[in-house]
């Protein structure tokens, strides 16, 4: 591999996460690349050593609170058309897999110990589809009337 990408690579990693074997493989057999990403880890050093202040206390408690009282919602909504169109698309598939060329050619050549896997598999696929459907609606409604609670008092 290029020194290129992997000092990309380096760059682009969680500096407080170990770096990648990878990484560390080619720094030991690349001087150049070795002594840039020392120089780099110097720099960082240093700048952290000489921070015009210090926190003595963690403040991310505090900035996560702030930005939950904003209201804003960061939530995405799905529209319930969409959600309509899925399940039909779903629930005619399950018709339709029954009565296609491919389950009839796979159940002539395996016979019919297929259908059993099969048919567990399109059903959990609804089961997990309706799990979620119906926890997005009761999401929805729990935001709707938290939002007209909060309006009520201005």
């Amino acid at each position: 591999m290029n020194c290129e990408k992997i000092m990309k690579q380096y760059l682009e990693h969680d500096h407080t996460r170990p770096t990648p074997l990878k990484v560390r493989v080619h720094f030991m057999f690349c001087k150049k690349c070795r002594r840039e990403a020392e120089l780099l880890m110097d720099s960082i050093s240093g700048i952290k050593g000489t921070a015009p202040f210090h926190l003595n206390e963690n403040i991310t408690d505090s900035i996560m609170l702030g930005i939950l009282l904003t209201g804003r919602s960061y939530s995405r909504h799905v529209r319930t058309s969409h959600w309509v169109i899925a399940g039909a698309v779903i629930l005619s598939s399950i018709f339709m897999v029954s009565y296609s060329s491919s389950a009839i050619w796979i159940s002539c050549h395996f016979g019919r110990s297929f259908e059993l896997p099969l048919h567990l598999v399109l059903g959990i696929s609804i089961s997990a589809y309706v799990s979620l459907f119906i926890g997005s609606l009761v999401v929805s409604y729990r935001v709707k009337g938290e939002s007209n609670n909060g309006h009520k008092g201005m």
